[in-house]
């Protein structure tokens, strides 16, 4: 017999996360002592059968229980003027179906989320579960409201237990139906008791119970309650296509916020008492600390803006996120956005912000994102609460230049690989618009650009001042990167590619003598058409075929070419290397080649074959870099080694990194790198006394 009174002992007026374990003493006995559960709540979130595991086994186990959910439909702008306000109720189905589907087809969901989804399935398949959608309506037009100016958000729960006749506890206040909710915010909730003796108390179940009856039967608009209450036709036929059921007994176990035993990595990482990783200690605490006129150089106290300088795999992100802890905390801001140009990094940016570890996941009410198809920037912008919002290049541009200084007033803006966004286009388009956002803060792992003085500068006066560095050569001394043995691989271009050059020689310095005003910006164009012809030269392709001879160069191998097209001729050499020694390999040019790049990350490949795709912020696991091609600049070979040097545990790790240098340049880009490489490579295994035999 399932009996409410009888559920927590003593049940007492208030239950706070700062006095109660919510989901041991409370949420967990009194679901085993349920059979009607009904639920108002802003939003779900499938974490929520993640959190409470234990408490729906035994509430899906009675054959008579029963969760009526009543979910705050989370309406944009647009879908509020394309859906709502037409007389079609089968497009507003179709709409909530898409919001659906997408939340069950997340992209990179953790593997107990998808249990748990599958627990949800279970629970719609068998009748457990009954889901419905509301908006509020407009008091005087009856119209439906933006979920941004309204919120259909009363946070209402009422359980009912089988005894005859049956009790009923409700309980109202701050708690939301997340997990976060019911392990780490600061929530709390007061009980009423239908069983008790005062009659006050009594009412207010009644009141809760009679409210949430009469918006449950609400169908369409409810211009009484000034409500709007959608149901979902076969919504357990589509969620179950897409994620097939399992009893929430079978489910995955809730991995919890605590640090796992086995995951040891993650208190070395986060130490600072650790001297390896005192670099994001002094990062973080400059960032935060006022401006000092009298230091003009890095290290300096950033003033909460300014741009942090790391290598790549000496924990940017998670420097960053720990400044957005202490921000939080200090209350100094209240959202914080985080932009970079590629998706994939947003999608590891999201995966850290949801990371227990980070700290982080009581101190957000709400996450936003505006990529992927996904677009909540107006939700962050009108609604109120702690948040985060992750956004793409393009659509931060957009947000910045129309969001007004009070919707970004106590913000914290983080631009990841900020050495994007210094381009002529953004330049024109977003000069003075940073500073609407009063906490600024850059990331890169090189932020100077060699050619612009212009662009470099304008990071500086949008963002801050370079106020932290820590390059390649502190961290493989410090032991966060390994150091690499560099093979410089000569190549002669073939007689037609250097009679083009010469050509390209002699039409500039034409164009020179005709503009001698323009004889700077005439030279920068010839050096880049040249480049062209070097980075395509069909010379390297002998000197390729010779090094995939040693076979152990292909072992967690990335080859970076000049061009997919360039890269079509490698792909026969690397199919015949396939065929000779069973070495898989496979491609990546971007989003298009998720599935690829996962399949090298797990292991399934030894080789990747790309081009400037996988550059940046990519975290891999890597023994071997060839460098077909390479940019002039620093930026982009600092980025492409980096992908070897991180040592993913092996402190004995050394990488390779072999490069193809012209053979008949004497003062080139070629050679400049060759000399710098070789130096920074010489420098570091010494830092590690590591003795390497040349190979």
């Amino acid at each position: 017999m399932r009996n409410l009174p009888t559920a927590l002992g003593e049940w007492e007026v208030q239950y706070t996360h700062h006095k109660h374990d919510l989901l041991s003493e409370f949420y967990i006995p009194v679901l085993s002592n349920t059979i009607n559960y009904d639920r108002i709540t802003g939003y779900f979130r499938s974490s929520v059968l993640s959190a409470v595991s234990k408490g729906y086994e035994a509430f899906c186990d009675h054959p008579e229980s029963k969760l009526r959910l009543i979910v705050g439909l989370e309406m944009t702008e647009d879908f509020h003027n394309r859906v709502l306000f037409r007389e079609d109720p089968g497009r507003v189905d179709e709409e909530i179906k898409q919001i659906i589907e997408k939340e069950l087809s997340k992209k990179d969901m953790p593997d107990f989320e998808k249990s748990r989804l599958a627990g949800l399935s279970w629970m719609l398949t068998n009748n457990k579960l009954e889901v419905k959608f509301g908006v509020m309506l407009d008091k005087k037009t009856k119209q439906p409201l933006q979920w941004e100016w309204s919120k259909l958000h009363h946070k209402i729960a009422s359980f009912t237990d089988e005894c005859t006749p049956p009790n009923s506890a409700t309980i109202i206040g701050s708690i939301n139906e997340t997990a976060a909710a019911w392990t780490l915010n600061g929530d709390s909730f007061e009980t009423n008791l239908s069983w008790s003796d005062g009659s006050r108390e009594q009412s207010k179940v009644e009141a809760t119970n009679g409210l949430f009856d009469e918006i449950w039967r609400t169908e369409g608009f409810n211009n009484d309650l000034n409500v709007g209450i959608f149901t979902i036709a076969n919504l357990s036929d589509k969620w179950k296509r897409i994620i097939p059921p399992i009893h929430p007994r079978d489910t995955d176990a809730w991995p919890g916020y605590e640090i796992p035993e086995d995951e040891s990595y993650g208190e070395e990482i986060e130490s600072d008492d650790n001297p390896r990783w005192t670099h994001q200690k002094t990062a973080v605490e400059l960032f935060l600390q006022d401006k000092d006129a009298s230091i003009v150089e890095p290290p300096m106290p950033a003033g909460k803006q300014g741009i942090l300088c790391m290598a790549t795999g000496t924990g940017k992100t998670r420097t960053a996120l720990k400044i957005v802890k202490k921000l939080f905390e200090s209350g100094e801001i209240e959202k914080v956005i985080i932009t970079t140009h590629k998706v994939d990094l947003l999608d590891q940016w999201a995966k850290e912000l949801q990371d227990p570890r980070r700290g982080l996941i009581h101190l957000i009410d709400y996450e936003y994102s505006h990529y992927r198809g996904t677009n909540e920037s107006t939700n962050f912008l009108y609604t109120k609460g702690k948040m985060s919002l992750l956004i793409g290049r393009g659509a931060f541009q957009e947000l910045l230049s129309n969001a007004t200084d009070e919707q970004l007033s106590k913000s914290l803006l983080i631009v990841d690989e900020c050495h994007n966004f210094r381009g002529d286009g953004a330049r024109a388009l977003l000069d003075g618009n940073y500073q609407k956002i009063p906490y600024r803060l850059g990331l890169s792992a090189t932020p100077d650009n060699e050619y612009s003085e212009e662009a470099t500068q304008f990071l500086y006066n949008e963002i801050g001042h370079l106020y932290f560095e820590f390059d390649l050569l502190d961290a493989i001394k410090n032991g966060i990167l390994c150091p690499f043995n560099y093979f410089p691989k000569e190549y002669m271009p073939t007689a037609t590619e250097e009679q083009t050059v010469g050509e390209i020689k002699r039409k500039y310095e034409g164009a020179k003598k005709k503009n001698p005003k323009e004889a700077q910006s005439i030279v920068k164009r010839m050096r880049q058409e040249m480049a062209k012809v070097y980075k395509r030269s069909v010379g390297k392709l002998p000197v390729f075929e010779s090094l995939l001879e040693n076979k152990s160069i292909l072992k967690r191998c990335i080859i970076f070419g000049p061009l997919k097209e360039f890269n079509v001729e490698i792909t026969n050499f690397l199919n015949q290397v396939q065929t000779k020694y069973g070495t898989r390999w496979t491609t990546y040019y971007g989003e298009t080649d998720s599935d690829n790049l996962d399949w090298y990350r797990d292991g399934d490949v030894e080789v990747l074959l790309t081009c400037k795709a996988i550059s940046e912020g990519m975290d891999l696991d890597v023994s071997n870099i060839v460098l077909l091609s390479s940019d002039g600049p620093k930026l982009e070979t600092i980025q492409r080694i980096g992908r070897a040097l991180r040592t993913h545990g092996d402190d004995t790790k050394v990488a390779n990194v072999y490069d193809f240098v012209r053979s008949n340049a004497d003062e080139s880009s070629d050679t400049r790198r060759r000399d710098w490489l070789a130096e920074l490579s010489s420098e570091g295994i010494k830092s590690r006394s590591i003795i390497v035999e040349e190979e």
